[in-house]
């Protein structure tokens, strides 16, 4: 009776181990054994993309057989380094980091050099979708400059003297808002900082000797930083018009309430003349009543050689 009952256990036990073997090679157990991840209630998956550029332009200026009092000659350099990255949750948030950096070196035949532009951006933003063309958003663009900049003039017996301009961190330029966000199809992005903040600061004290100036780009001489607060307007354009050329424009407007209107316009045009070749026209436009009561123009035209360092999709 013992022998029978363990006959019995053993021949269940083979035709149970044969019916999980054969479950196992069946059609329908591979859409059981699915992970969560690919149904069709999983998350949403984290995407990044990178990537980075870098131009370098020449030109020069050379005068023979000028009047005296006429322009100087120069020979000048200019680079660019871009770097953009960007983290994205399909259909609900963006996190985008911009850096821009723009150098140009400008030397002179009676041996003065400066650096002109010397600019440094990180434009930061966080965008929290509400729609197809709305966002929540928050903005943060820091600027500020690398080297020493001088102010040239000639005293009473001729000689060439020089006064701190500007220099590293001086100033330094932070403007940070929220508010919302829209696209413009197939443009760009504005956003309307419905609460903002610009901070202000001073880091080289030298800008103020010799130099009969009550205040700083807002900053009064006895301050190292200033905090204001107001509205503002960003206005970003990246887009590739033609195979060749591509228009990036940068416009950035802050209303300090009983204060002007302060505003910045970069507007960069790129043409590529081949793989490792373009040109550009680059125009910027400053309005800063603290710095300058008049509308301050710049336009640099560059022919050059331009490299892409880095292209990472997700």
């Amino acid at each position: 009776m013992r022998g029978g009952w363990i006959m019995l256990f053993a021949v269940m036990m083979a035709c149970s181990l044969n019916g999980q073997e054969t479950a196992s090679k069946d059609t329908a157990a591979p859409e059981a054994a699915k992970s969560p991840s690919d149904s069709v209630n999983s998350p949403a998956k984290l995407s990044r993309t990178m990537d980075a550029e870098y131009s370098l332009f020449s030109n020069s200026l050379v005068y023979l057989n000028r009047q005296p009092g006429s322009d100087d000659s120069f020979v000048s350099l200019f680079h660019q380094f871009r770097c953009r990255s960007q983290i994205t949750i399909p259909d609900r948030i963006r996190i985008t980091g911009n850096f821009i950096h723009d150098l140009g070196i400008q030397y002179f035949f009676d041996s003065i050099s400066r650096f002109q532009p010397d600019e440094n951006t990180l434009d930061t933003r966080l965008e929290i979708t509400m729609g197809k063309y709305f966002c929540f958003s928050l903005v943060s663009v820091a600027t500020t400059r690398l080297f020493n900049s001088y102010d040239y003039s000639k005293d009473g017996a001729g000689h060439l003297t020089r006064t701190p301009a500007t220099s590293f961190m001086t100033p330094f330029l932070w403007i940070f808002s929220t508010g919302i966000g829209f696209t413009v199809p197939g443009t760009g992005k504005l956003n309307i900082g419905i609460s903002s903040g610009k901070f202000t600061w001073i880091r080289n004290r030298g800008v103020f000797d010799g130099n009969d100036i009550p205040g700083f780009y807002g900053v009064p001489g006895k301050k190292r930083f200033v905090f204001e607060y107001g509205l503002s307007i960003h206005l970003f354009v990246d887009q590739d018009l033609l195979d060749r050329i591509h228009w990036n424009c940068d416009l950035l407007v802050f209303k300090n309430f009983g204060k002007p209107v302060d505003m910045t316009i970069k507007n960069l045009v790129t043409f590529r003349i081949s793989k490792f070749v373009k040109t550009s026209i680059q125009t910027r436009l400053d309005y800063e009543k603290d710095a300058d009561r008049c509308l301050q123009v710049e336009n640099l035209v560059s022919v050059g050689c331009c490299f892409t360092l880095l292209r990472r999709a997700p």
